[in-house]
């Protein structure tokens, strides 16, 4: 059985005879972040007793895993609508147009951070968030850091070894024959398809999502509001 990239790690240091006395993953972000990020916040009129919901549509240079940009659209509009939330998109340089044109689909309810925030300033923005959606990409795992339940969508590469380092996670993966990408099938594994689309992350539905969302009792008003959300903006 295939065992997560954490695991594997930890082996590495029981081997040579480390002690290991807890598993999970910590992440900080400095006060000067916060205050950032709340004031970012305030300036998009985002209300403090509703939810914030951050997109991580992005995966760098890897084309194979994003999952199409309509259907975050699709799947913003319904979270907005139906959880009076707001969509914040988190992304890097060069992802800005393309969160804006996902912004612009939503509506009012969504704000666009790609490439407007640093690194820490991004960890302060989801230590806010209450719920995190995106494909395999380091604001994922950032966000499975600082608490925040996620909902990953999957394609080429291996949910076992990659998967988000928390128990409030629920991982979306179509496995067809090839999955995760092989090496084998083909040299340039996870960054060429041999399909003409790479149908492993393209087969998720927006209604599966929305299904995750459900099942993480998010539109039940069970939704936690982060402690920064409460007592700032």
């Amino acid at each position: 059985m295939l065992s997560h990239e954490v695991e594997r790690n930890l082996a590495v240091l029981r081997e040579l005879d480390g002690a290991v006395r807890q598993t999970n993953v910590e992440i900080w972000s400095t006060a000067a972040d916060d205050l950032w990020a709340e004031n970012w916040l305030k300036d998009r009129n985002t209300a403090p007793d509703r939810p914030l919901i951050v997109f991580g549509p992005f995966a760098g240079n890897n084309a194979l895993k994003k999952w199409p940009l309509q259907n975050f659209a699709q799947l913003g509009q319904w979270l907005a609508n139906n959880s009076g939330g707001h969509i914040v998109i988190v992304g890097g340089r060069g992802d800005q147009d393309q969160a804006q044109e996902i912004c612009k689909e939503i509506g009012a309810k969504a704000s666009n951070a790609a490439s407007q925030c640093s690194l820490p300033q991004t960890i302060s923005l989801l230590k806010r968030c209450s719920l995190y959606i995106g494909v395999d990409s380091g604001p994922m795992h950032l966000a499975s850091a600082v608490g925040v339940p996620v909902i990953a969508l999957f394609g080429p590469s291996c949910p076992h070894r990659f998967q988000p380092w928390t128990p409030k996670k629920q991982v979306l993966w179509t496995q067809l024959a090839c999955s995760p990408c092989k090496a084998q099938d083909h040299a340039d594994c996870c960054t060429v398809c041999i399909f003409a689309q790479p149908y492993c992350i393209q087969s998720i539905t927006v209604e599966e999502v929305q299904e995750a969302v459900k099942k993480a009792g998010f539109l039940n008003h069970s939704f936690f509001l982060p402690a920064s959300r409460q007592h700032s903006c």
